[in-house]
């Protein structure tokens, strides 16, 4: 009877599960039209939008893995104080900093170039701790296996990234970027908190149309950052397979 009762559970939480998942997306696909469709891809903001978030996450997931690899890689090179710097980036959520920047730059400093540099600085914040367990155990063990190699060739520290610790760790590395490559691209938050109104992305063209009622253009919108993140993804699995 447990066991029943325990499958019925489960049975329960994947039909809960499948239709909270399910029917955001049949509610997009509700909404979509032709006329729709051609409507939003003869709009030109929409591919500044859509190059706008492409370039913002290209950065900020490349920030991460160096932030990541510096934050593994101090410690293992005897740097003191390294896991206490490590440690209180995970403790201060990234939208809390944010704030506080855009609170104390609003009135001295409020300049398009340094708030995209804050948002991919702050994207390169959340996706962080997540990067950095991916792919922390991984390079700390190549680290330890080729430590003396490297000490033998009196390699610096991006020498040794470059030619020994990234090709060997590629996959987690891999993995740990497109994650916060697809954060950065569906970032909201952020990029409305701290750019103006001529500044856009497709998140934010996203909530700008659904502001304005044009569902079906929001639909459609919301439709290519879904596609988009699947591709990238698709990518990433396609690639570890190959990989292997």
């Amino acid at each position: 009877k447990q066991f029943l009762s325990a499958k019925i559970i489960d049975l329960l939480v994947i039909v809960m599960l499948i239709g909270f998942w399910c029917l955001p997306f049949m509610w997009v696909f509700k909404k979509l039209s032709i006329e729709s469709i051609i409507e939003v891809f003869n709009h030109q903001p929409f591919y500044q939008s859509l190059f706008n978030s492409i370039w913002m996450a290209t950065l900020s997931s490349v920030l991460v893995l160096l932030l990541s690899f510096g934050l593994i890689l101090r410690p293992l090179q005897n740097k003191k104080g390294s896991d206490m710097i490590a440690m209180s980036l995970f403790f201060f959520p990234a939208i809390v900093v944010a704030s506080g920047l855009y609170i104390g730059l609003k009135s001295y400093w409020f300049d398009t170039p340094i708030m995209l540099c804050l948002v991919i600085l702050m994207n390169a914040l959340i996706a962080l701790p997540y990067a950095y367990n991916v792919i922390r155990q991984p390079v700390k063990q190549n680290y330890d296996r080729y430590k003396p190699l490297m000490q033998s060739l009196d390699l610096t520290l991006y020498s040794q990234i470059k030619l020994i610790l990234l090709p060997i760790s590629i996959k987690p590395v891999v993995l740990a970027w497109c994650f916060s490559w697809v954060i950065a691209f569906g970032d909201f938050s952020m990029i409305a908190l701290m750019i103006t109104d001529d500044f856009k992305t497709l998140p934010l063209l996203v909530y700008d149309r659904l502001g304005t009622h044009q569902l079906q253009e929001a639909a459609v919108t919301a439709l290519v950052l879904l596609s988009v993140t699947i591709i990238v993804y698709y990518i990433q699995e396609k690639w570890n397979h190959a990989k292997d």
